[in-house]
């Protein structure tokens, strides 16, 4: 996975070419997902939070740890995805040609963190399914 809390990674170069190519076709829509976390402001990871990007090979847990959000679980609650219980925690989930967009809202004051799920092979099968069950808006 990749955590982006830095508007400046955009620009670097990648070590992989799935990360390549991932920067490459998102790097505006994150360019701009920074400019709303911080409301035009100076970004600050501390005060806006950031963005983590799943990658093929990244598991459930790996991505639980990496957002710092529950996933696979609800907030609150004991269930988990796909228990008939579970309530996700995530604000809003979009989808896109590429990908999908989870927004997570940690406190009051608007710390997010954004999870980008590529539609690529390799990227958990359990992801993309809590996905494509739970898109708010589909979006060409």
């Amino acid at each position: 996975m990749m955590v982006l809390r830095d508007p400046a990674q955009l620009a670097v170069p990648y070590d992989s070419f799935v990360s390549a190519l991932l920067m490459t076709s998102l790097s505006t829509v994150l360019a701009q997902r920074f400019r709303d976390m911080s409301d035009g402001d100076f970004y600050d990871p501390e005060e806006h939070g950031y963005i983590v990007i799943a990658e093929p090979g990244d598991d459930p847990k790996t991505l639980d740890e990496g957002t710092g959000c529950p996933i696979f679980s609800d907030w609150f609650g004991d269930s988990r995805y796909p228990d008939s219980g579970f309530a996700p925690s995530f604000e809003y989930l979009a989808e896109y040609p590429l990908c999908y967009e989870m927004v997570f809202i940690a406190n009051d004051s608007g710390f997010a963190v954004l999870l980008i799920v590529p539609k690529l092979t390799g990227i958990d099968q359990q992801l993309l399914n809590l996905c494509r069950e739970n898109v708010e808006q589909k979006i060409a």
